[in-house]
């Protein structure tokens, strides 16, 4: 069996790690039982992307988020490459890439909302459901691991953000016709 060439990526996700894991941030390792125990979500999002925006929503906390994705990334999304050269660049951005940072918006929209009381949630630890139509960010999300390098590097991103914060999170894609969201 072959032996895989330490990259620099490798470098980078082990430093993060090392990082995380220090004696010095000990206190975030412990894991609250409210946590752990299955509850019943306090709010609904939803997100969503296309090849020129982002975009989350949550009746319940007052926030609807819509951004729009610069032109130079644009440029790199099948909206401007052709299929054919798509694959092989590895500048092209992918949809499933700019879904998971809709979701990824959503989550901090509603930490937001939650953090500068935008919402008043009863509990102590408010559970988040979001819903998004892309299965691959919502596995990579609760996985918290991807294949892609950027993928990677937003999944970074939403564990900065959830550091620090009491908010669960439960991921589900939107119900098939028939089935039920809840």
């Amino acid at each position: 069996m072959k032996e895989a060439p330490f990259t620099t990526d490798m470098h980078s996700e082990l430093d993060f790690l090392r990082h995380f894991f220090s004696y010095a941030q000990r206190k975030y390792w412990r894991v609250p039982i409210a946590q752990m125990v299955v509850g019943s979500h306090h709010a609904t999002a939803s997100a969503d992307a296309s090849l020129s925006g982002l975009g989350s929503a949550c009746e319940r906390l007052h926030f609807i988020v819509c951004l729009y994705v610069p032109i130079q990334i644009q440029m790199r999304t099948l909206l401007y490459m052709p299929h054919e050269d798509a694959r092989n660049d590895q500048a092209f951005v992918p949809i499933n890439d700019l879904e998971l940072a809709s979701a990824i918006l959503a989550y901090a929209a509603a930490k937001c909302a939650i953090l500068f009381g935008h919402a008043i949630i009863e509990s102590e630890w408010p559970v988040l459901r979001l819903f998004s139509d892309n299965v691959s960010a919502i596995a990579n999300l609760n996985k918290g691991s991807a294949r892609s390098e950027r993928s990677r590097a937003l999944l970074r991103i939403y564990c900065c953000l959830a550091k620090r914060f009491f908010a669960m999170h439960e991921y589900q894609a939107y119900p098939r016709r028939g089935e039920c969201a809840f």
